[in-house]
């Protein structure tokens, strides 16, 4: 129900649908594009964090062609969060050789 008090815009929420299953993990990136990880079906999405102890970026991807030039940039200590169905989906790659990535989702 909208509140009478409030002039600005308002949006309602329908559900909020808690995943079944949450997956976590690491991955090691270089300047050679990988994929985030093996195939795992996700219902909300995915948080990406770039480690902060990274020297360089990581760029992330819908595809093994991913690049510095087309990819979402995260620098050290930068998360992002992704939309989608699959972890299998998103490819990263860096500027600098071994660094790493956190994420979780489900």
């Amino acid at each position: 129900m909208p509140n009478p008090n409030y002039s600005g815009s308002q949006v309602f929420v329908a559900g909020v649908y808690a995943p079944g299953t949450v997956w976590h993990g690491q991955t090691t990136v270089g300047e050679t594009a990988v994929v985030l990880a093996s195939s795992a079906t996700l219902t909300q999405g995915v948080t990406i964090k770039s480690k902060a102890s990274n020297t360089g970026k990581i760029y992330v991807g819908n595809s093994d062609s991913v690049t510095s030039s087309t990819g979402h940039i995260l620098s050290p200590g930068d998360s992002v969060f992704v939309a989608c169905n699959d972890l299998a989906l998103l490819y990263l790659i860096s500027d600098t050789a071994s660094q790493s990535v956190t994420y979780i989702g489900g």
